[in-house]
């Protein structure tokens, strides 16, 4: 994964949640689109070093 400096901060949704699990969804600036693998989702390294922040716990 390579490093794309965003021009823009990640943006955050209120949380929701279903009974089970809380969710959030995080908007990212268009430039970090090729820095975001489309196979797999990434683990809290990968998305930690893309300046998401999140509390402990939360999964991609």
């Amino acid at each position: 994964m390579s490093h794309v400096q965003p021009t823009k901060p990640p943006r955050y949704s209120s949380t929701y949640e279903d009974g089970t699990y809380q969710y959030r969804h995080v908007i990212l600036d268009k430039s970090m689109l090729t820095t975001i693998p489309n196979t797999r989702l990434m683990n809290e390294y990968e998305w930690r070093a893309l300046g998401i922040q999140q509390g402990p716990h939360w999964e991609h």
